[in-house]
């Protein structure tokens, strides 16, 4: 009785099977190629270093006329730097959709790396009511 279930399927679905193994073999095979590293884009994953464990921002707020109501007179980056003399820091100020109101870029300095701390101006005025997080980043 068996022989006549494969007779009357065929060669079809011993065929396709093969097919199959071979595609998802070769797909596989170049999947394991891919390079991963801290300064490419590939498949997999691997361990990006830092220069700092953690840092924590802090913005200070002065009263402005023009607005008519409080700005961001600055902001602060602290945390263990000591790694990330000559690195570039960037600190956006962001609303509550997630969107950049400034961005400001640093490059960091020995003695703020050494201190531990970097202390930014904003260029214009950002109203502070509008600031719901401030994301930053050490590059380089």
């Amino acid at each position: 009785m068996r022989k006549n279930i494969f007779k009357a399927l065929g060669k079809k679905p011993v065929l396709a099977l093969v097919v199959g193994a071979v595609v998802f073999s070769s797909a596989f095979g170049f999947a394991a190629t891919l390079g991963v590293s801290g300064q490419t884009l590939g498949a997999g994953n691997s361990a990006v270093s830092s220069c700092a464990a953690s840092v924590t921002t802090a913005y200070s707020v002065a009263y402005d006329s023009t607005i008519p109501g409080y700005k961001v007179s600055g902001v602060t980056v602290t945390g263990t730097l000591t790694s990330c003399s000559g690195k570039s820091l960037t600190v956006d100020l962001v609303n509550s959709s997630n969107t950049s109101l400034i961005s400001m870029t640093h490059t960091i300095t020995a003695g703020e790396a050494t201190g531990g701390s970097v202390s930014l101006t904003p260029g214009s005025s950002v109203n502070a009511g509008n600031v719901a997080n401030v994301h930053a980043v050490v590059s380089g």
